[in-house]
C-alpha cells in the first residue's frame, strides 16, 4: 500500500505536467512585412508609338476613266484587270464608228459649204450688194465650221487611235470587249493611278482624339523584317465607328511610288504624346482577374487602387483614375507580393524588393 500511495504522489505532478502543456497557448506567428520600393506619384508627358493596322485602297483621287468624246468602235485591248502599267503604255486601240466618220464628213462638207458662201458674201461686198453684218455672219460660219472639223480630228474621229496611260497605274476595269461599239464619253478602261494611293487604317475608338489630320507616320509591310517602309501623313480621321470592324476609319495618304501594291495589308506607327498624366512604371501594375492595380503605401501599410490604363509604352502607363493625388508614394517594385493592408517597410531604390519578413 506504501508503494502504491508514494507511486500516485510521483505521478499526480507529471500528469498535471502533460496536461498543463497540453493546453498552453502557442505564441503568435509575426505579421508578415514586405520589402518594397516607391516612388511619388508625378504627372508628366508621356509619348507612345501607337501601332495600327490597315490595308491599301485606292484614294479619292486615285481613280481616273479613260473614254473618247464621240462614238467609237474598240478594235484591240491591250491590257487586263489587275496589270500594273506605266506612262505610256498602251491600254486600248479604237477607232471611229460609222456615226463618227459621218459626223466628220459632214463637218467637212459644211466647212467648205461655208468657205464658198464667204466667197460669195465678199464678192457680193466688192460690189457693194451685201452689208458688213452679212460679211461678218458668213466669216463666223466659216470659222466656226473649221472648228468643228479641227475638234473631230483632234480628238481622233478621223483615224483609228491607241490610247495610253498618262502615268503609273493599276488597270481597274475593262468595261468594253474587242469589236464592241462605246458611246461617246463611256468609260473605255478604269485605272488606279498608283500616285494616289492611301492606307485605310483601324483606329480603337479611345485612341481618336490623340490623332489628327496632317500627323506623320511611318507605314510598313507586314514582313520580318519589312521590306518596304515608308513615311506618310493622315489626311483624314472617321467620326464614326465601322458596324463590322467596331474601329473608326483613318486614311492616311501614301507617297508616290511607295511601292505598295492594292489591297495589300500593312501597318502604321503614329508617335502620340499625353500629358501632362499620371504616370506609373509598367512594373508598378499588378494584373488581376479582369482589372489591373497598383498599390500605394501610407502609414507603413499598402493600399490597393483598381486603375484604368490609357497611353503607354514599354516603360509607363498612363494612369487616368480619379482621386489620386500628386506625391503619394506609388510602389514600383515587389508589388506583386502585396494584399490591401499589408505591412510594408521601404527599401532604397536598387535593394532587393518584395523579400516578406516571417
Amino acid at each position: 500500500m506504501k508503494v502504491t500511495a508514494i507511486a500516485w504522489i510521483v505521478a499526480i505532478p507529471i500528469l498535471l505536467s502533460c496536461r498543463g502543456s497540453r493546453h498552453s497557448p502557442s505564441p503568435e506567428s509575426p505579421e508578415p512585412i514586405a520589402t518594397v520600393e516607391t516612388q511619388p506619384l508625378t504627372r508628366r508627358t508621356l509619348k507612345e508609338d501607337l501601332v495600327v493596322y490597315g490595308t491599301v485602297v485606292p484614294g479619292p483621287t486615285a481613280k481616273h476613266t479613260v473614254s473618247v468624246p464621240f462614238e467609237s468602235r474598240v478594235r484591240t485591248i491591250h491590257v487586263r484587270v489587275g496589270q500594273q502599267v506605266r506612262t505610256g503604255d498602251p491600254l486600248i486601240e479604237i477607232g471611229p464608228s460609222a456615226d463618227a466618220k459621218l459626223a466628220l464628213k459632214q463637218a467637212r462638207a459644211e466647212a467648205a459649204a461655208s468657205k464658198t458662201t464667204l466667197s460669195s458674201v465678199h464678192a457680193r461686198f466688192a460690189s457693194h450688194l451685201a452689208t458688213n453684218s452679212e460679211v461678218a455672219a458668213a466669216e463666223r460660219d466659216e470659222r466656226d465650221a473649221e472648228i468643228r472639223v479641227q475638234s473631230l480630228v483632234a480628238r481622233g474621229a478621223g483615224e483609228p487611235r491607241t490610247l495610253v496611260a498618262a502615268g503609273p497605274a493599276l488597270v481597274s476595269s475593262v468595261p468594253v470587249t474587242e469589236g464592241a461599239l462605246s458611246t461617246a464619253g463611256a468609260p473605255l478602261v478604269e485605272l488606279y493611278l498608283s500616285s494616289h494611293l492611301e492606307v485605310r487604317f483601324g483606329i480603337e475608338v479611345e485612341d481618336v482624339f490623340r490623332i489628327a489630320p496632317g500627323a506623320p507616320l511611318r507605314v510598313q509591310d507586314l514582313g520580318l523584317p519589312p521590306q518596304i517602309v515608308v513615311d506618310a501623313v493622315v489626311r483624314a480621321v472617321g467620326q464614326s465607328i465601322n458596324g463590322a470592324t467596331r474601329l473608326v476609319e483613318c486614311y492616311a495618304s501614301l507617297p508616290a511610288a511607295s511601292g505598295f501594291l492594292l489591297g495589300q495589308r500593312v501597318s502604321g506607327r503614329l508617335p502620340v504624346e499625353t500629358g501632362p498624366v499620371w504616370a506609373v512604371p509598367r512594373a508598378a501594375l499588378v494584373p488581376e482577374p479582369s482589372r489591373m492595380v497598383i498599390y500605394t503605401v501610407k502609414d507603413g501599410r499598402a493600399k490597393s487602387h483598381v486603375v484604368r490604363i490609357g497611353l503607354e509604352n514599354d516603360a509607363e502607363a498612363e494612369i487616368t483614375n480619379e482621386g489620386l493625388e500628386d506625391g503619394v508614394e506609388v510602389v514600383v517594385s515587389g508589388a506583386a507580393v502585396l494584399t490591401d493592408g499589408m505591412r510594408v517597410r521601404r527599401s532604397t531604390p536598387g535593394a532587393e524588393a518584395g523579400r516578406v519578413s516571417e
